[in-house]
């Protein structure tokens, strides 16, 4: 399974650093809420497609792609009140734990949902659909 690059990856922490600083650093107190709450989602979720990118072109992990990302909305939504943190640090951790745990549910759900799993059959799997005998 190949993921995303080096490059793609410090790419991606670049802005996600830049926003935490200023977040931390020179946001107005009306503005971090929002900011926070927009950093936790385009890191989790920009992670998990530099991650899982090749995965996405199926129809069905997209949309439990899509799904995942919906029910991140709404528990957003929920907890709003939770926001603004007081440092950009713990929204970095959260974001880190979350992506770990969305990964981890979107991987099995998908699994559970396509008979060749998200990243195509293992070797062991196409050996015994090789074996079996086609009507």
């Amino acid at each position: 399974m190949a993921s995303g690059t080096r490059l793609q990856r410090v790419l991606f922490a670049i802005p996600l650093g830049v926003v935490a600083l200023y977040c931390d650093l020179g946001a107005p107190q009306g503005d971090r809420a929002l900011l926070q709450a927009g950093l936790l989602t385009f890191g989790v979720f920009g992670l998990l497609v530099i991650e899982l990118r090749r995965t996405l072109l199926r129809w069905r992990q997209a949309l439990v792609g899509t799904t995942l990302l919906a029910a991140h909305l709404y528990v957003l939504q929920i907890e709003w009140h939770k926001f603004p943190f007081e440092s950009s640090f713990s929204v970095i951790i959260l974001f880190l734990l979350e992506a770990a745990v969305i990964g981890l549910i979107y991987i099995r759900a998908c699994q559970s949902l396509d008979p060749e799993g998200p990243f195509g059959m293992t070797e062991d799997e196409k050996r015994i659909r090789q074996r079996r005998p086609r009507l």
